[in-house]
């Protein structure tokens, strides 16, 4: 997504280091509920997720990159947020983290965007995490349609103050 290329060009240049996870082309199991992370501190899947796990909880920052489809985030992401469950309790995790959402939507109508940073914020908030900003694009579908837009130039431009 030119949103995620983008914020990386502009964290890169502000020399700040970089961990890309992209849900929709990893295999990410959903979380099940069975709790064996929390009684033996280790999730019963063992798939892409376990990459991410120190990239986790090493970060200062984490930011959600996503189209909207059908009022919130995709599927993919979903689980992968899901998974955190098994990371809530693990120190470095909860508090003193930052957050920036990145999204588009076809419709032009903004609110589209509301059930999407719903989500996100509450999840975050439960965290601790702290909002650091957001570019919602609406009224844009395809990468060319974005490309004629501001829209990959705040990306980079809100990664460049990171």
């Amino acid at each position: 997504m030119i949103f995620a290329d983008e914020f990386i060009r502009g964290c890169i240049e502000n020399d700040n280091e970089v961990f890309r996870f992209d849900s929709a082309f990893m295999k990410v199991n959903p979380c099940i509920g069975c709790n064996k992370c929390r009684k033996e501190g280790i999730c019963c899947w063992k798939d892409d997720f376990q990459i991410l796990v120190p990239h986790l909880l090493a970060a200062d920052e984490v930011v959600f990159v996503t189209p909207v489809y059908y009022m919130c985030m995709t599927a993919q992401l979903k689980m992968t947020i899901d998974r955190m469950y098994q990371l809530e309790k693990t120190d470095g995790f909860r508090g003193a983290k930052k957050y920036i959402v990145l999204s588009s939507a076809w419709d032009c109508d903004e609110s589209v965007f509301d059930p999407l940073m719903n989500t996100v914020k509450n999840f975050c908030k439960f965290l601790r995490w702290n909002y650091e900003g957001a570019v919602l694009a609406a009224g844009v579908d395809a990468r060319e349609e974005i490309e004629k837009t501001s829209y990959g130039r705040d990306a980079y431009e809100l990664g460049r103050q990171q």
